[in-house]
Formats: structure tokens, sequence, C-alpha cells
């Protein structure tokens, strides 16, 4: 069916109506945009910085505005009061005036590839020798039973506690720097994003959404917004090397090093980069089927399951970077609240070990802050490691798990 003429009119009219609205933003002849706090927020949520900018006017606010936007959503969400999208008509127009405004390309989707199936894996069958190790006291009948469930991938147990040890992590990291250092790359710490002094001065933006400033890098991966407003320049080198890698073999190690010699020793942007890179697609449908999710080695604690790998590798990352940027009392208090929002949220089932890679990635960047600032002093900082780790062990709860089965069936 060919669209109306009235149809056509009324879309060349819209369109019409969000270029006038656009052009008073922009000063022509100095090639800049003006009033940025007017602009709003529909349009102001399709920014994205181009490069690496350290103050960002527009960016601030743009980043205020969404967030205030999405809190109010997510508040109305948790409440049950139902969220009125924008008009679809609206929302391209907002997207075209910002186009206009900020001279984006257009969205590159990622490629999508295969969904990584547990059951090929070399975790599937560590798992089954232990399942039939547990099923040795059972009848062949409900050894059968259960061996069916679980090649169905119908037996799922998560971890409850740290699928790795924090210190071990930190310590690998540190090797990396000390390695690359020998190879002529000089680490340093680096500067950190904070809201810009213009937009500071205005104050306006902040005592309108907010009753107190809180850390602009916070705020951003709140939001998950920092592939979008902290760029740091570097991610498409780094997704690249992503995807040369072989399937389900790369580790948190050699994706910081590959980083770390991208951004020639600045440790807060090579976490930053590793950030933007895991986070950009978070709200994808299929963000566990992305080719580059592919790459990464399951991280996670579970039985049965590789468990939510995109999820378990951006958190991780994400609270090293913060950490590594904030410090240890905000850090930490950003993962318990992290890990309460989430509790909340999916309606207190609880997502165990998402929660642990929040706490375990503030204990990283924690480590690898403290010992950046040692080195400035001139001084050695040392993990101390006060007990051997000790990885979860599944026996006792998988026994309790196929006997309800059973009972059930």
């Amino acid at each position: 069916m060919k669209p109306s003429i009235a149809i056509i009119i009324a879309v060349m009219a819209l369109s019409h109506e969000a270029s006038a609205q656009c052009d008073q933003f922009k000063n022509i002849d100095q090639g800049i945009i003006e009033r940025p706090s007017e602009i709003p927020p529909e349009v102001l949520s399709f920014y994205r910085q181009k490069s690496f900018k350290l103050e960002d006017p527009i960016g601030d606010m743009a980043l205020v505005k969404v967030s205030s936007s999405n809190f109010n959503d997510a508040l109305r969400s948790l409440l049950k009061l139902k969220i009125k999208p924008l008009d679809k008509s609206k929302l391209n127009a907002a997207k075209e005036c910002a186009s206009d405004l900020f001279k984006f390309g257009p969205d590159i989707l990622p490629d999508l590839g295969h969904s990584h199936l547990y059951t090929q894996s070399e975790a599937f069958e560590n798992d089954r020798k232990l399942l039939i190790e547990v099923l040795s006291e059972f009848s062949d009948v409900d050894k059968k039973k259960v061996l069916n469930l679980f090649d169905k991938s119908e037996i799922v147990i998560e971890g409850r506690k740290d699928p790795f040890d924090a210190k071990d992590l930190g310590q690998k990291l540190f090797n990396v720097i000390l390695e690359e250092e020998k190879k002529g790359v000089t680490p340093r710490f680096g500067e950190i994003h904070r809201w810009s002094k213009e937009f500071k001065s205005q104050r306006s933006g902040f005592k309108e959404h907010f009753k107190s400033i809180p850390s602009k890098i916070l705020t951003v991966l709140s939001g998950g917004k920092s592939a979008a407003l902290l760029k740091a320049g570097p991610e498409e080198e780094l997704r690249q090397f992503i995807l040369d890698q072989d399937d389900l073999s790369l580790v948190p190690k050699e994706l910081f090093r590959k980083s770390y010699q991208l951004n020639q020793g600045n440790i807060y942007l090579s976490l930053l980069t590793i950030e933007n890179v895991l986070s950009e697609y978070w709200l994808h449908p299929k963000r566990h089927q992305l080719k580059q999710t592919n790459k990464l080695k399951p991280i996670g604690k579970l039985f049965g399951s590789h468990g939510d790998v995109f999820g378990h590798w951006y958190h991780l990352f994400g609270m090293i970077y913060y950490a590594y940027a904030e410090g240890a009392f905000m850090a930490k208090l950003s993962g318990k609240t992290e890990a309460l929002g989430s509790l909340v949220l999916s309606g207190f089932k609880g997502e165990a070990q998402e929660n642990r890679m929040n706490m375990l990635g503030a204990e990283v960047g924690v480590l690898l802050r403290k010992f950046m600032l040692a080195r400035e002093k001139g001084e050695i900082f040392e993990i101390k490691v006060h007990k051997k780790f000790q990885p979860e062990d599944f026996e006792k709860r998988l026994t309790k798990k196929i006997k309800n089965i059973l009972r059930k069936k």
C-alpha cells in the first residue's frame, strides 16, 4: 500500500519543523552550538563524541538531562507506573535534528555470530564428569533422566562465591605494566574525566536535575553511556583485536595488555577503552551472540552454563575502571548499590555472579590505583595474599538439586 499524500505532507512538515527547531541552536558564522542547555532531552539523547575530549560541555548537558529522564523512567517502572514512549515521528525528528547539530553518521549495527553452545565447550565436559560422579549412587533410570536434562542445559546452578581471586587478577595486570615497561611503554596514571568548567559554572543544569553534583564517571556508567560520551580513541582497534582472537580464548589480562599498548601506557584510557568496547551494545537483545562476545573466555562460575558472558565482562571492567578513577570508598559503595539495584529490578531473583563481578572489579581497580599512586611516589606496592583462593565446589548443591528434580518427576 502506497503512503497517502496527506501522510507524506505531514512527514515533510514535521521534518521542516525539526530543522527549524535545530537552526535556533546553531551559530553558522562561528560554527558552534549555542544555548545547549535549551536543547530538548530527546535530541541530546542522540549525542555522541567523535573523538577524545577531556571536557565536553554539550556532552555534560546531554548526560545530565538523559540521566534524569532515565531515572524517572526507572522509578516509574519500579512503581509499576506506565511509561509513555516518545511518538515515533517525534523520535525520528529528534534524531534528524541531532544528526544536523552534532554531525554524526548512521548507526553501525554490530556483527552477530553464533551463540556459543556451552555443550560444545571444555566447561561442559568438566561439569558432566562431576555430574556422573554425583550420580554414582543413583539408579540407572534416574541417571539417564538427569543426564538427559543436563545435555539440554536444563540443570544450571549459579555460583555464590567469587569466581576468581581479585588479588590474582590485580597481580596479572601489574605484571602486564612491568612487562610492557621493559619494551619501552612508560606507565601513566592518566587524567580523569570531570564535569567541564563551563558546565559547572552554569550550575543550572545541576540545580534543575540533581540536588548535589554526582561524579561524572558514575553518572555515565549508571546510564551505560560511556561509549557515546567518554570516547577514548582506539576503541575500533581494540574491537578488531578481539575479533581476531580464537573463540572463547581471550582472558582479561591480554585484553588489558592490548588496550594498554594502544593507549601508550595511559592506564585510565586503557580501562576506559575496554569499558567502551565491552558495554557499547549492552541493550542489544542478542548481545550474547555478538561476534566479540564469542571471543571472550567465560569468567563467571556456574554449573551447567557459561552464564551471561557479556554481562560478566562488562560489569567487571566497568567497576575496575570506576574504582581506578574514583578510589576505594566510592567503588565499594557503588558496587553494593549496583548489586542492590540489580536485585530490586530483577524482582529479587538476584544475579550472584554479576554482583560478584562488581565487587571483584572494585577490588582490582583499587589495587591498580594504589600500584600507580605508589609508583608516582617512587614506592613499591605489593599485594599481600592472606589465604589461598578456594574455588566453589558445586557437589553438595548439585546433589540437592538432583533430588529435587527426581522428586518432581
